[in-house]
This record gives structure tokens, C-alpha cells and sequence, in this order.
């Protein structure tokens, strides 16, 4: 996923999917393209085509026998920033729930 195109630094994938709808509804997503994404991609099928969309299907490269890996969580990681991730995650839920969100 290191685009050199896109960007040098390291880039965040991320997947916003909700179910039963044609367009995830922007209270999700507004956040996200308010802060410039380098990259966005909306489709709209069934719950058969996650594994094909976020790259992790049996044609995928990850999936096939390249000697590569598609670790899901951030195993490879040495530190987390906790303070970047908890005011993302603070700015994302007040966007889509307000007082109301836990």
C-alpha cells in the first residue's frame, strides 16, 4: 500500500462499510473527506465482495503463495501513538453521534 504517487509517508487504509444501504451515509464518512483523503473509492454491492474491496480474497496477492502476508491488525508496528489515535477517534465520534455517542 506505499504509494510513492500518493505519498513518501506511510498511508492509513481504511474501510467505512454499512450494511443494507447504496452509499454509506455521510454522519460515517464526512469526517474523513473533511480532512483530505489522498484517495477514496465508494462502491456499492453485497457483503460477498469485502473480501475482493479491502484486498484479502482468494485472488488477492496476499492470498496467493508469494511468500507475502495481509496482517489485519497493525502487528508489525514498534509504538503506537495513543494520543493521535484517541483524537481521531474522538473527532470521528462526535462527528457521527454527538452527545449521544459513547
Amino acid at each position: 500500500m506505499n504509494d510513492l504517487i500518493l505519498d513518501t509517508e506511510r498511508v492509513f487504509v481504511l474501510y467505512i462499510i454499512q450494511e443494507g444501504v447504496a452509499v454509506v451515509d455521510s454522519k460515517y464518512t464526512q469526517a474523513f473527506y473533511n480532512i483530505g483523503p489522498l484517495k477514496a473509492t465508494p462502491k456499492s454491492s453485497t457483503y460477498h465482495d469485502l473480501a475482493r474491496w479491502t484486498g484479502i480474497g482468494l485472488e488477492s496477492p496476499p492470498c496467493q503463495d508469494f511468500g507475502l502476508n495481509n496482517p489485519r491488525f497493525s502487528i508489525y508496528t514498534k509504538s503506537y501513538n495513543t494520543t493521535a489515535q484517541r483524537a481521531a477517534y474522538d473527532v470521528w465520534a462526535a462527528a457521527i453521534g454527538g452527545a449521544n455517542s459513547p
